[in-house]
């Protein structure tokens, strides 16, 4: 599993691999419904991305 950081330039990094991605601050609080519970949606967006659960 990745811990996820986000900068002041609102760019996310993962603090375990050199990996950058942007995201617009104003989405970082999504939600999306999924099998009946609400979620962030950019942390699930990421872990779909990069492969990792």
């Amino acid at each position: 599993m990745s811990q996820w950081q986000v900068n002041n330039d609102n760019s996310v990094n993962t603090l375990d691999a050199p990996i950058d991605y942007e995201i617009p601050a104003a989405r970082l609080l999504e939600r999306s419904t999924r099998l009946g519970k609400e979620y962030y949606d950019w942390p699930l967006h990421m872990a779909e991305k990069n492969g990792s659960t």
